[in-house]
């Protein structure tokens, strides 16, 4: 079972996710991280279509297609 208290990441899979999440800014980033047993597998930035600076709802075309 996956352990929800912490989360292992490659760094190239870390290093995409905080670069999709500085190209939003000053906007909330949002996402999908796919995971298994052994922790994240995939990154699948989303588009933010709140387009706030606090809050975050992310495209359900980009939802589904992840």
């Amino acid at each position: 079972m996956f352990d929800l208290s912490s989360l292992t990441m490659r760094a190239k899979l870390y290093r995409r996710m905080i670069a999709h999440l500085r190209a939003t800014l000053p906007q909330e980033g949002c996402g999908l991280i796919a995971c298994d047993d052994a922790g994240a597998v995939k990154i699948y930035p989303g588009t933010n279509t709140a387009a706030s600076e606090t809050r975050y709802n992310m495209d359900l075309t980009e939802v589904v297609a992840a």
